[in-house]
């Protein structure tokens, strides 16, 4: 009773350490709500290069799904959405087969769209790579400010802009 052969210590190491990494796992969560910024570091996952135009798209769309920061890919000629991701559709507050039936100036104020669509112009042209402090209009009625970078981008043999909020 109550040897201490050192049978049990390999145990107790096993559990201090998962203890320890669980505290750490909290901590990190801990400042994630308090701060509203994730800190947990992304999972790594393996990028294969598409070997035609849907796998391009598929690849691309399960590449930007992953960003934290809201993603949106315009068209620059019908300023129609062709693709957004999941944090778009949470800072907009839409769903995204909502969000995809949307133009560019339908997620600005309308007092606003005079300007949007004068910065997009230029983007696309390579003339502007960042705005800060636009907003954007949510389902809600509310709005966002937001600053934005933008680049244009060739998906599919498509002349399209991308956007992240």
């Amino acid at each position: 009773m109550g040897s201490d052969d050192g049978r049990d210590r390999p145990d107790l190491q096993r559990l201090e350490a998962r203890l320890s990494e669980r505290l750490e796992q909290l901590e990190r969560r801990l400042i994630e709500v308090e701060s509203g910024r994730p800190t947990t570091p992304p999972q790594t996952v393996p990028v294969e290069p598409p070997a035609d135009g849907d796998s391009e798209l598929r690849f691309a769309e399960a590449f930007m799904e992953r960003f934290t920061d809201a993603v949106l890919i315009g068209d620059p000629e019908t300023m129609a959405f062709a693709h957004v991701n999941r944090a778009a559709c949470e800072l907009l507050g839409y769903t995204r087969a909502e969000l995809l039936k949307l133009t560019l100036p339908e997620i600005h104020p309308p007092e606003e769209v005079p300007d949007v669509i004068d910065l997009f112009r230029r983007g696309i042209q390579g003339e502007l790579k960042a705005v800060t402090v636009i907003p954007v209009l949510r389902k809600d009625g509310t709005t966002r400010l937001v600053d934005i970078t933008g680049q244009p981008i060739v998906l599919q043999g498509r002349a399209l802009m991308l956007g992240i909020f």
